[in-house]
């Protein structure tokens, strides 16, 4: 996705408060905010905790705050498509931090919807050893791990008299993919907040100098409190490291890697975007044959999609926040989120 804003660390030329007046866009990035400017000021949170961020309609309140930014702190289009014209119609005249461009972002594990056919497929092939002759397809089939709609390969086939060409061109579709969608939802790696904390403490620092030694006292402490968080979490949560789950989207990879949790099995990609009614079925049939014991949905998203493909199982069932929709906004939202994300983890994948 080509880049439009980055981080600015002069001050620009127009006139600023004491104190700028910050817009963050979602409650994590909020906290985050709130965490360094603690003692200095307080951010303006645009999206409403409750939201998802994939997909939302400004407030004409909502757009008017967004104009009045002086800085303005978001994840990134990558998060948010539909905030990136309002950002260069409403937000031109201020500084613009997009948290993405502050840390490696992992790639969007596209598709994982598509994985839980695979893996109903392995259970298969597990009771069944005759195929030996389907080896090479199904190495091809692991090349080619989350492209929806190109796991019947037969049917993908038809027309293409030139096999060889058929595979170039899944190989072209999957290099565009791991080059170029991200995840977006890096906060809920803790480490990756602590990045993204030291280039907003940079960025305030510039844009209000007088508070720069406030700033960076807030970011050590910050820092200090991550170590502390995982140190907390780390043994815990590697009690239930091979544990099979369900999550509604792939949202939470950041904190799997971080704490090396399995990957989930998801009903819709990182964006959101749900799987067609036809695929519902073999969704279901793949997430019973695959050990999952736990069901995650979330508060910003409708359930009804893991309703229809856990219906008739057996599956203890919790809530992932992302977003920390029901906790206090403020310096001790960000790691009140994340706290709150690990022990769900916990409890719902403990035995």
């Amino acid at each position: 996705m080509r880049r439009l804003f980055f981080v600015f660390c002069a001050v620009p030329t127009m006139g600023w408060a004491e104190v700028p007046r910050v817009v963050v866009d979602i409650a994590p990035v909020h906290g985050l905010v709130a965490r360094i400017m603690d003692g200095v000021g307080s951010p303006e949170l645009l999206l409403p905790p409750t939201a998802s961020p994939h997909s939302y309609a400004m407030r004409p309140s909502e757009a008017r705050m967004l104009s009045k930014a002086e800085l303005f702190v978001w994840v990134g289009p990558e998060l948010t498509p539909w905030l990136e014209d309002a950002v260069e119609n409403l937000a031109d005249q201020s500084v613009q931090m997009a948290l993405l461009d502050q840390a490696t972002a992992l790639p969007a594990r596209v598709g994982l919807s598509v994985s839980l056919e695979d893996a109903h497929d392995d259970d298969h092939d597990s009771h069944d050893e005759e195929h030996d002759g389907h080896d090479d397809h199904d190495d091809h089939d692991k090349d080619h791990v989350g492209h929806d709609g190109h796991d019947d390969h037969e049917d993908h086939e038809d027309g293409h008299d030139d096999h060889d060409k058929h595979d170039e061109d899944k190989a072209d579709h999957a290099h565009d993919h791991s080059d170029h969608v991200v995840d977006p939802h890096g906060w809920l790696d803790p480490s990756v907040g602590v990045i993204w904390a030291e280039s907003i403490t940079d960025q305030l620092s510039a844009l209000d100098p007088e508070n720069k030694e406030k700033y960076a006292a807030n970011l050590a402490s910050f820092a200090e409190e991550v170590t502390a968080f995982s140190v907390k979490w780390t043994g815990p949560l590697s009690e239930v490291s091979d544990q099979r789950y369900i999550v509604l989207h792939d949202a939470f990879q950041y904190f799997e890697k971080a704490y090396d949790l399995s990957e989930p099995l998801a009903i819709a990609p990182s964006d959101a975007s749900e799987p067609g009614a036809a695929r519902i079925a073999d969704l279901k049939a793949a997430i019973s044959a695959s050990g999952a014991t736990c069901a995650f949905s979330e508060p910003q998203n409708n359930t009804r999609m893991i309703t229809l493909v856990t219906e008739g199982l057996d599956f203890k069932a919790a809530t992932l926040d992302p977003m920390g929709s029901d906790l206090p906004l403020g310096p001790d939202h960000y790691l009140g989120t994340i706290d709150a994300l690990a022990g769900e983890f916990l409890s719902c994948l403990s035995r």
